[in-house]
């Protein structure tokens, strides 16, 4: 579950910086804002699906206590 808590915090922290990257950018023009926003929507699918793969494998091999 350490590592498992780790990963969350890492997927928050990581959210946030590409948050404040996608504001800064649209700060920049207004091209960056849908630029940012597929950037944003591309990222958050990989990690997403990163996050939710190493969920069903700590599932799969442990018992969730």
């Amino acid at each position: 579950m350490k590592k498992f808590n780790a990963i969350l915090l890492n997927y928050i922290h990581d959210a946030k910086q590409l948050l404040i990257h996608a504001l800064s950018c649209t700060i920049v023009s207004k091209n960056a804002i849908k630029t940012s926003i597929f950037e944003w929507k591309m990222w958050h699918r990989y990690i997403l699906g990163k996050y939710i793969f190493f969920t069903r494998i700590s599932c799969f091999l442990g018992p969730h206590k």
